[in-house]
């Protein structure tokens, strides 16, 4: 039995199927990129905001404790010739290099907490990331929402 045709409906059809195809291969990485800033947002909210403040502009409600105030994290690249120093705000945020600003290291060594989240997690899911890739993933991500920040 030979059905008749619409051509047009074939290529409406067509034509939404790769719309659709298009929207799904691109909305997938921008997803995954929502959810990592999203994921460093929190990272933020939990660990950083209680002294940076909710927006990273300083004065966090345990602000007024510390013997150093908190600094602008708005600022950092404006702090750096326009430049935001990624690496450096890496390695502050890992602990590897602390700066002088936090004199006695008041700033908390967020990589060692990490560590410690990341081999507990292992423990408790049994997933196999290794715990260095899990650290690097949440610093970046971090820094990233850092450098997302800036004014």
């Amino acid at each position: 039995m030979n059905r008749p045709t619409n051509s047009r409906t074939g290529t409406s059809i067509a034509a939404a199927l790769a719309v659709f195809l298009a929207g799904v291969t691109m909305s997938s990485p921008s997803s995954a990129q929502d959810e990592a800033h999203k994921s460093a947002e929190r990272d933020f909210q939990s660990f950083c905001a209680s002294c940076h403040g909710w927006g990273g502009a300083g004065g966090g409600p345990v602000a007024d404790v510390l013997s150093v105030e908190p600094p602008n994290l708005t600022l950092i690249a404006h702090r750096n010739g326009g430049t935001f120093p990624a690496k450096k705000v890496y390695k502050t945020i890992d602990g590897l290099e602390m700066p002088r600003a936090h004199g006695n290291k008041q700033m908390p060594v967020w990589g060692v907490w990490f560590a410690y989240e990341a081999i507990a997690d292992s423990l408790h899911t049994g997933d196999k990331t290794p715990p260095p890739e899990k650290i690097d993933k949440r610093i970046r991500g971090l820094v990233a929402f850092l450098k997302s920040v800036q004014e």
